[in-house]
């Protein structure tokens, strides 16, 4: 299957359509045709690749497909005695996903916005919407967003026309996280930054239509951990974190401790025998371990202190492994006690295999 052929087919039939309507209905008909075999080709994949660029053809031919479907006779509002038209700028619909970790891939189609800021601001409403109703089930998330456009390029005499994406990171979504805040610095923000820089540049591609945003929620099972994880080497040997070797669930309430009285590094700062038990030095009313997200404001507020959560992103390849630090929980109230955690995992992926992580791995803080 030629995916780009599919794809440039598609493209040249909907611009038919737009100088001949009768050829609309058939014209979404084949296009539903190949959404099918691309289906069928996202279950069949064998690398992560492979998947990736199916999808992607996914995506694109599900924007064009909903938006010839919304050139036919105008929708009505039934719900309203006046029948008035419904005006829409953008349409969520679901797609199919062939990774394990992904809860729901959703594509905003654009239906008429021409500026890429008015376009994700629409979607911003239908994102908080989604994300509100997932997190009724899930206690917390990892979001990305995939930004589809057709960009244009003149080369003498002639112009040329390439669909590209731009990409945000995954990043973890709360019950508590303010969503729409979260849509503004996690995607909004950041794609309309990547949309600069990229026509800035001297590749003389520039914006021509805005095709869909495409949305992919992603498990995530924040400190789900119980003892004792070996730090990675990398981390380890820059001797800048304190890894308590407990034998119960409660990592959490021993890295808090041993923040909090702190011994010198000749007195076995990895045993838990170096300090004093975490029942008697932190009150722990209504808090189960191994702990959540969600508990440690009511930990910060029993205990009058503020904590910092982060985690490791892996990069890089096999021949030369890095890792870098995201947060993952920031205090809202920093106080004069402040700990800083570490959250370790028991395996690590890459940004480019998040889609195939084992969410089910052991976590745990430092």
């Amino acid at each position: 299957m030629n995916i780009k052929n599919i794809i440039e087919h598609t493209k040249s039939a909907v611009n038919l359509t737009k100088k001949n309507v009768e050829l609309l209905e058939g014209t979404i008909k084949e296009c539903s045709k190949n959404l099918r075999k691309l289906n069928s080709a996202l279950m069949n994949a064998k690398t992560i690749g492979a998947r990736r660029k199916v999808a992607h053809a996914i995506c694109v031919l599900s924007g064009l497909r909903t938006q010839m479907k919304l050139r036919r006779p105008v929708c009505f509002d039934r719900s309203s005695s006046n029948l008035c038209p419904v005006r829409r700028t953008v349409k969520w619909e679901d797609v199919q996903s062939a990774f394990k970790s992904r809860i729901r891939t959703g594509v905003i189609t654009n239906l008429e916005n021409k500026d890429p800021a008015n376009f994700l601001h629409a979607c911003a409403s239908l994102f908080r919407r989604r994300i509100t109703r997932i997190l009724k089930s899930e206690i917390a998330l990892k979001v990305n967003a995939d930004l589809c456009g057709e960009f244009k390029i003149v080369k003498g005499e002639d112009e040329h026309y390439e669909f590209k994406c731009m990409n945000t990171r995954n990043m973890p979504i709360y019950q508590d996280t303010d969503i729409n805040i979260w849509f503004k610095r996690n995607i909004q923000d950041k794609i309309l930054q990547k949309l600069e820089e990229f026509e800035e540049k001297d590749s003389g591609w520039t914006l021509s239509a805005i095709i869909n945003l495409s949305i992919n929620i992603n498990k995530f099972a924040p400190m789900q951990g119980s003892s004792y994880i070996q730090l990675p080497k990398e981390i380890s040997d820059k001797k800048a974190c304190i890894n308590v070797k407990n034998d119960d669930n409660a990592c959490f309430a021993w890295a808090v401790v041993s923040a909090l009285h702190s011994v010198h590094r000749l007195e076995h700062p990895d045993r838990p025998a170096s300090y004093p038990h975490y029942s008697h030095v932190l009150n722990l009313k209504d808090i189960r371990f191994p702990i959540t997200v969600k508990q440690i404001p009511r930990f910060e507020k029993q205990n009058n202190l503020s904590i910092n959560v982060y985690i490791l992103q892996k990069t890089g390849d096999r021949k030369k492994v890095n890792y870098i630090v995201l947060p993952t929980y920031l205090t809202k109230a920093k106080k004069i006690q402040h700990v800083n955690l570490l959250m370790v995992q028991s395996e690590y992926y890459n940004d480019e295999d998040v889609n195939d992580s084992d969410i089910n791995r052991v976590e745990c803080l430092h």
